[in-house]
Formats: C-alpha cells, sequence, structure tokens
C-alpha cells in the first residue's frame, strides 16, 4: 500500500475550525483542505517515488533484453508514463520532468543509441533521488 489519501470538504475538514474560518497546518506543513481534494503524505510520496526508482532502471533491461525476447519496451514506457502522469498532481506537478524524459525515451528508444538512453534513464533517477530527499524532509 502507498499510503492514506485524505479526502474531506468544508464539512468535514479535519484541519478546519467549525467555521471553517481558519486553516492549520499539519505536522507536513500542508494547509487544510479547501473543497474536494486528496492529499498524499509525504511519507506515501517517498515510498512511490522509491519504488519508480526499480521501474525506471528496468527500461535499460528492456531494451537491452529486446533483441532476444522479439518483446518491445514501448508498452512498458507508455504505461509507466500513464502512471506517473495520473499521479502527477497529487505530487504538486514535480513529475513533468520525469515525463518529458519519459516520452523522450518512449519516442526515440529504438533509434538513439543505447548510451543516450542510459544517460536519460540515470537523469530520471537523479531527479527522482532529489524528489525524495525533498519530500522526506
Amino acid at each position: 500500500m502507498i499510503g492514506v489519501i485524505i479526502i474531506g470538504n468544508r464539512d468535514t475538514d479535519p484541519y478546519k475550525d467549525k467555521g471553517g474560518k481558519e486553516k492549520v497546518e499539519d505536522k507536513e506543513g500542508q494547509k487544510g483542505i479547501e473543497e474536494n481534494e486528496l492529499i498524499l503524505p509525504n511519507e506515501a510520496k517517498v515510498q512511490y517515488l522509491s519504488m519508480l526508482i526499480g521501474k525506471v532502471i528496468k527500461i535499460l533491461h528492456l531494451i537491452e533484453e529486446e533483441k532476444n525476447t522479439g518483446y518491445t519496451p514501448k508498452y512498458y514506457i507508455h504505461g509507466l508514463i500513464w502512471d506517473i502522469n495520473s499521479l502527477n498532481s497529487l505530487m504538486n506537478w514535480e513529475l513533468t520532468e520525469i515525463i518529458v524524459k519519459l516520452k523522450s525515451i518512449y519516442d526515440n528508444f529504438d533509434k538513439a543509441p543505447f548510451e543516450d538512453i542510459k544517460k536519460k534513464v540515470f537523469e530520471i533517477k537523479s531527479k527522482i533521488n532529489f524528489l525524495i530527499r525533498k519530500f522526506a524532509k
């Protein structure tokens, strides 16, 4: 399980007083829920990003094995982009750079030299590690 998602509205928001006027910061520095809004706790963000590193590295293995297996990594990369894009709004749009780099891999994995793909994958890994440190604070 990645984490708990908190759902609330003006009437049931645990971070506001009964009048709904004041916002109180929780332990993660997040403000109370304004309308119906999903909030992903920082622990869940770190857990997801840690898992994402392995999924991104898997791209390199799939590209290397394509010649032996005959299976294209195109569908795996497409699914990964889809998943990350779906979560991007819950991560405060911090995953946009990762999505763009994955899209460039998706478009060019069969044309670009393996070294270029490897460089992009490790750029993505560096960005993910940066975000892990950011959300772990």
